[in-house]
C-alpha cells in the first residue's frame, strides 16, 4: 500500500501541512521534527510523487540568505535555471539571517550530494560545515568566502578588491574641498561585506587620507535601514561628499538622494545591477555599481556541484575580477 503524507501525519502525530514541509524541505520546521519525520518517511518506505522537491531525494543543496534581497532572488532563478537545463536536482533554501539557522539546516540529516551556500562567517556555522566536509559532502562557498575551511571550493569575487576599487573611485571622483564619506554596510556577518568595507577604506586611507570616514553603518540590506543610515549621517555631516553601499538598497538610497535635492553633490556607489540601479544610474544619482553576475556564478556553481559528486576536480577560476558598471557602458 503506498505511504502518502497523510499517513505519515498519522503515524508521527503531526500535522499534514508539517509533514508536507519537511517532505519539500521548506523553512520553518523544527530540526528534531524534521528529523522524526524523515526517519518515519524512510522506515515505512514512502516514495515522493515529485522527487525532484523531495529532501529525501538525493540532489544537491543551496543555502541563501532571505528572498527580500533582490539579488539573493537572480542568483537562485539563475541557479534551478542552469540546474533544470543540465538535468540535475538543486534544493534551494532561503534562511534568516542568522549563524543558528544556517547551523541547523547544515546538521540537518538529508541525502545531500554536495552544498554550495552564502552563510555567515560564525563559529556555529564554520563548525557545522567542518562536520559536514568530514562527512565527505562537497562544500562551496559563494559570494562570501569563508577561509579556513576544509572546503571544496570558492565561486564569487574578491570582495576586497572591490571595496579597492570603489575607494580609488571616489577618491577620484571627489571636489577640491571633500565631506566626510559615509560606509552604509548590509551586514558584518557576512565576510564578503567586510572585506568591501577594509578594502575601500585602505584605497581611501592611499589615495584620499584627508577625507574623513564616518562610523560604518549596518543596514541590514533593508530599504529602511538604508533610509536610517542616510538621515543619520545626514545628520552628523550636512556637508556629506560620499557613500559606499556594500549591501542592497543602493536604488533607495538614490531616490532618496534625488528627494533630499542631494543627487548631484553625494557621490553614491552601490553593488549589484538591477532594475532598480539600472533606473539610478541613467538618472545619474547613482554613480556606479560593482555588480557579480548572478548567471556567470550560477553556472560555475552547478558545474562545481556535478564535478565535485563524480569526483573530478571542479575547473574554478580564482576569484572573479569586480566588474565596474556606468551609465555609458550599461549591458543591454
Amino acid at each position: 500500500m503506498k505511504v502518502t503524507v497523510h499517513k505519515l501525519a498519522e503515524v508521527t502525530g503531526m500535522s499534514p501541512a508539517t509533514i508536507d514541509r519537511v517532505l519539500n524541505d521548506r523553512p520553518g520546521v523544527r530540526a528534531r521534527t524534521r528529523e522524526r519525520v524523515l526517519a518515519a518517511a524512510r522506515n515505512l518506505g514512502y516514495r515522493p510523487d515529485a522527487a525532484e522537491n523531495s529532501a529525501l531525494t538525493p540532489g544537491f543543496d543551496v543555502l541563501l540568505p532571505p528572498a527580500d534581497n533582490v539579488f539573493m532572488v537572480r542568483l537562485r532563478d539563475a541557479i534551478v535555471a542552469r540546474a533544470n537545463a543540465v538535468g540535475v536536482n538543486v534544493r534551494v533554501a532561503h534562511l534568516e539571517l542568522s549563524a543558528q539557522a544556517y547551523a541547523e539546516a547544515l546538521r540537518r540529516e538529508t541525502t545531500s550530494e554536495g552544498v554550495a551556500l552564502i552563510a555567515p562567517d560564525h563559529p556555529e556555522v564554520r563548525e557545522a560545515l567542518r562536520a559536514l566536509s568530514q562527512r565527505g559532502v562537497p562544500v562551496f562557498t559563494m559570494i562570501s568566502d569563508l577561509p579556513g575551511l576544509p572546503r571544496t571550493g570558492y565561486i564569487g569575487t574578491d570582495n576586497h578588491a572591490a571595496g579597492r576599487l570603489v575607494g580609488q573611485l571616489v577618491s577620484r571622483f571627489l571636489g577640491p574641498d571633500p565631506g566626510p564619506a559615509a560606509l552604509f554596510v548590509g551586514t558584518t556577518r557576512y565576510r564578503g561585506h567586510s572585506d568591501r568595507v577594509a578594502g575601500f577604506t585602505a584605497a581611501m586611507g592611499e589615495r584620499a587620507p584627508h577625507v574623513e570616514i564616518l562610523p560604518t553603518r549596518e543596514t541590514l540590506d533593508r530599504d529602511e535601514g538604508c533610509i536610517a543610515a542616510l538621515d543619520a549621517a545626514l545628520a552628523r555631516a550636512p556637508n556629506l561628499s560620499a557613500i559606499y553601499n556594500t549591501g542592497s538598497g543602493s536604488a533607495t538610497l538614490a531616490e532618496a538622494l534625488e528627494q533630499r535635492g542631494l543627487a548631484a553633490q553625494v557621490i553614491l556607489i552601490g553593488h549589484e545591477l538591477t532594475e532598480g540601479t539600472r533606473r539610478a544610474l541613467i538618472s545619474g544619482a547613482l554613480d556606479a555599481v560593482i555588480d557579480q553576475n548572478a548567471e556567470r556564478q550560477a553556472l560555475l556553481a552547478v558545474e562545481a556541484l556535478v564535478a565535485a559528486r563524480e569526483g573530478r576536480t571542479p575547473d574554478l577560476p580564482p576569484a572573479l575580477p569586480p566588474v565596474l558598471i556606468l551609465r555609458e557602458n550599461l549591458p543591454a
